[in-house]
């Protein structure tokens, strides 16, 4: 009758484990736990470094053209 107890509570805990597993599923490596990382937003960002550039320099060249006008 022990015995039976103990086979019982075997294939219980077998069951529970294996039901847990198949519930269980990994995400697909992406780059979802670490960012994407390409190149495509590097270029973007020296773009835009380069734009705000090109602006200082050419607000800052009226602003000296009209500093030394006066």
């Amino acid at each position: 009758m022990r015995a039976d107890l103990i086979y019982f509570m075997f294939l219980v805990i077998i069951l529970t484990l294996a039901t847990i597993e198949a519930t269980y599923r990994k995400p697909p490596f992406n780059g979802s736990i670490f960012g994407k990382r390409n190149n495509v937003e590097n270029d973007s960002s020296g773009r835009a470094i380069a734009a705000l550039c090109e602006i200082t320099t050419e607000t800052c060249q009226a602003w000296y053209q009209a500093l030394e006008s006066q």
